[in-house]
Order: structure tokens, then C-alpha cells, then sequence
């Protein structure tokens, strides 16, 4: 619309259809806020109870994925040399 043409009830129409946009923007930026703490919240939950094995939690042996290696094991690399004598 040409601003320079409008009347006064035109500008005070496009001023409230502007003011509802941003009150419905700010919502949604409100509920989107809310929504990113509740998964941040959910991701450290998750994240505590990846770290958790069996030795760390009341969790029966069993459960420990096969596929994760003890964090108990020594933390010393190899020194490159062979076994034995």
C-alpha cells in the first residue's frame, strides 16, 4: 500500500495488524524458548545416563553394552615393544 496516500483509519489498520504479527511472533518465540530448554534439559538426562554403566549404577552387569570398553582399564598406551621376554 502507498503510504503517502492513506488516510488516517488506513495507517491506525496497518499499525494493529503489525502490533497482532508481533504479539503472535513473540509467542511463538516464547514457546520455541521453552521447547529448547526442555530438550536441553532431556539431552544432559540422557547424557548422565549414557555415561552410567554397571560399576557406576544400580544397573545389574548385564546391561553394559558389550560394545564399550571399560573406562577402568589403565590409561598407559602400548610402548611399542613385544610381549613377553
Amino acid at each position: 500500500m502507498d503510504l503517502a496516500g492513506a488516510t488516517r483509519a488506513d495507517l491506525l489498520t496497518l499499525l494493529a495488524q503489525r502490533d497482532a504479527e508481533r504479539v503472535e511472533a513473540r509467542q511463538a518465540l516464547r514457546e520455541q524458548h521453552d521447547r529448547i530448554v526442555g530438550l536441553v534439559e532431556r539431552v544432559a538426562e540422557l547424557e548422565t545416563r549414557l555415561g552410567r554403566g554397571s560399576s557406576s549404577s544400580s544397573e545389574p552387569p548385564p546391561s553394559d553394552s558389550p560394545y564399550r570398553k571399560n573406562p577402568e582399564l589403565s590409561l598407559r598406551g602400548s610402548s611399542g615393544r613385544k610381549t613377553g621376554k
